[in-house]
Formats: C-alpha cells, structure tokens, sequence
C-alpha cells in the first residue's frame, strides 16, 4: 500500500479505504435521513427515481475518493421539506441546486468560505449540532407514530402501526445500542435485515412486483426556465443558504476534525462549498436531488462503524447499481423499509450527534451558551435563528473583551 493511501489516527496508520463489515454497516448508517426524503422528492415532486440514485451515488464515490473519509452526501434538507410540504417540482428543485451550487463554489472560489468560519466560535458550531442531533430526535416521532408516512401511504404501502410501529421501533434502538461496536453484527445491518424480513412478510410481493429491471442510460442536460428560477431563490434557496453554511460547511468540518483528527485535513469549508458547489451545479443541470454533506451524517456513518473514504465509496457503488439495475422503480427498495424502523435510525443518531456538545464540559459558559442555541433552535424550529444568536453573542463577547478569559474554549 502506497503511503498516499494511508493515513494516521490517535498514532496508528489507517488505510484511507477500508472494506470491512463495519464499513459496510456504517456506509449504511445515514439511510434514516437520506431515504425518506429522496422518496419524497421522487414520489411528490416528480424527480426520476434513477437520476436520483444516480446522480447521489455518484457525488457518494467523489466525496469518498477526494476526503478519504466517510462524508455523508443527504439531500438539501430545508429544501427538500418546503419542495415536498408545497409540492414544488422538479423544474425548481433542479433551479434551486443551480443556484445553490454556484453560490457554493463562489464562496469556495472566492477564499470567503474561511474567512466567513471566523464568525462561528466553539459555541456557535457546538450549538449548530445539538440543534441537528434535538430536531433528528423531534423528526423521528412522526415515523415512530405514522404521522409522516404521507409518503408511504400514497404508494399505498403498509406497515405495523400504533403498539407494533412502538415495538418495532424501540426493538430497532435496542439493536443500534446493543450492536454498535460489534464487529460479527454491525448494527446498522442487522436492524436493515429485521426490516427488510418484516416488509416481505407484510407487503412483500406487491412491492417485488412493482420492481423492473432496466438497462443503463444516461439523464439528460436542462435548463430551467426564468420564472423557475426566480421561484426556486425565495422558496427554496434563501431559506436553505445559512443551514447549508452552518451545518454542511462549518459545522461538518468541526465533526470531521473531532473524529479523525489529522486524517480530516482535506475536510475544510473551502473543500466542502467546493465539492457542493460542483455536486449541485450538475445535479440541477441533470435533474436529480441538491445535495448537501452534513454534520449529523457523519456522525451517522461515523458511530455505526465507517472508519474510512471506503464508507462513501460503498454507498456511493450501491446507489449507482441500484439506479443502473432497476431505474425508476428502484424508489420501491426505499418503501420496503418500515417507518418505525428508519425512526429509530434517526433517534440513535440524534442522540450521538447531540452528545458532540459535551465536548465543551470544560467550559462552562461556552457550554451554556451552546446549549441556549441548541433549544432555540429547536423551539423556532430552524437552525438559523441559532447562527444568528451564536453569532451575535460572539461578537458582543469580542466587543466586551470577553474571549480569552472567559468563554472560548482553545483562546487561553
């Protein structure tokens, strides 16, 4: 093995592309975020279900190949919740990720994507991710309780609800805990095999039969019209801009360099808006999913057992291959998975994303100051409002001359 290909962590040398069980289990670990809303996007605004896959896997196999590293690739999520909650359709979501991506690659282009980091304190982006970890936990209970299986119920697919949906979904978190570390069972693969038992027994054959094995074939370039355009900016983008910058960007970065420590070195907000902005550039051109990475998704493939860009390049070759193989009828392997079940994804990972806020135990105020963000947050139900505050209490503390003595961690 090439030294270029290795890397190091906590003192020993780590291939940067691992093949493992575990990296397979942890390839799986974002599915709770990222397949209920792909179908969303697919079965409400109109998105092809192969250009999708496609397109998501493909920026899974360049993220995993540049960062070495298990960067998550999810759907622009303030998005993709307004495109689906009003039904915009794939003619604004594709002119949304144009605007998006080329926003991004100005920041990237332009070096202001790392001056911009100089506005976000240890409190601010510790906040951001608490806020991410409470809003995963809030989103799950709709899945647990069948409030949000609009989606699954217009595909006229069934699944166990009330006490069973309970059952199922706490049976599934029993699992995630239990098999975490394991390296004969990783988690994320034995709570996907319980779903996928259980869909075959319920509603098996009607989803089986709606699968179709397709050829390869290659989307198409478009051009949105102007009124897409001018729709998709105060719908879908300005909304979407500061949660992208905050969490994919900022925060992101953060959690990379918590995990993996020198090995995150490529992970920085120049990269990051560098590699969206290309993703989401082509991906609107293309008409698949804007896409973004995300602080909790790493946490996701990270604590279900990714250790490495090989988490990224698995996801990335099994999208593709789902795309390739059954094309738009590969949205049907999403609606197998039981909602209790991807509920219970999402809590787990809320839950350790949550937990990146300990890291500012040791200082106090700091700590108090992110957790303020966090709550906020969660009550206004946007991660904006947090920014606003972090950022604001930063500057008042630099105007009060505050920073070294008291509240920033790292600046003593």
């Amino acid at each position: 093995m090439t030294p270029a290909a290795l890397s190091n962590i906590n003192g020993t040398t780590m291939p940067a592309f691992i093949f493992s069980r575990r990296e397979i289990a942890g390839a799986l670990g974002d599915i709770g975020v990222l397949l209920p809303l792909m179908a969303g996007l697919i079965l409400v605004s109109g998105l092809s279900a192969f250009t999708v896959f496609l397109l998501t896997g493909v920026t899974y196999l360049a993220a995993g190949i540049y960062f070495r590293l298990p960067v998550p690739v999810q759907p622009l999520k303030a998005m993709a919740a307004i495109a689906i909650a009003g039904g915009a359709g794939a003619e604004e979501l594709a002119a949304g990720g144009i605007i998006m991506g080329v926003l991004l690659l100005f920041l990237g282009m332009t070096g202001l994507a790392s001056k911009l980091t100089r506005l976000f304190s240890p409190w601010t982006v510790k906040g951001i991710q608490l806020a991410v970890g409470l809003m995963l936990i809030k989103a799950s209970i709709p899945f647990i309780t069948g409030g949000g299986s609009a989606v699954w119920k217009a595909a006229a697919v069934s699944g166990p609800t009330g006490s069973a949906a309970l059952l199922l979904a706490g049976v599934s978190l029993i699992l995630l805990l239990l098999f975490n570390q394991s390296r004969k069972v990783p988690a994320s693969l034995a709570v996907l095999a319980l779903g996928f038992t259980l869909s075959l027994i319920l509603a098996g054959p009607a989803i089986i039969g709606s699968l179709e094995v397709s050829g390869p074939a290659l989307p198409s370039i478009s051009i949105p019209g102007r009124e897409s355009f001018i729709a998709a900016l105060f719908l879908l983008v300005i909304p979407q801009v500061p949660v992208t910058f905050g969490n994919s960007v900022i925060a992101t970065t953060d959690v990379a360099h918590s995990y993996f420590k020198k090995r995150a070195e490529r992970v920085t907000p120049k990269a990051l808006c560098a590699s969206l902005g290309i993703a989401n550039t082509a991906i609107g051109l293309l008409g698949g999913m804007p896409v973004c990475h995300g602080s909790g998704g790493m946490t996701a493939h990270y604590r279900l057992g990714a250790r490495s860009g090989g988490a990224a390049v698995l996801m990335g070759v099994l999208l593709v291959s789902l795309a390739l193989l059954f094309g738009d009828s590969a949205v049907y392997l999403i609606l197998m998975l039981p909602l209790p079940l991807l509920g219970a994804f999402i809590i787990y990972v809320g839950i350790e994303h949550a937990r990146l806020v300990l890291e500012l135990l040791e200082h106090k105020l700091s700590l108090l100051v992110a957790v303020a963000i966090g709550v906020l947050s969660l009550l206004w139900g946007n991660i904006a409002v947090g920014m606003v505050i972090g950022i604001g209490a930063s500057l008042i503390a630099g105007a009060a001359g505050l920073f070294r003595e008291y509240l920033l961690p790292g600046e003593n």
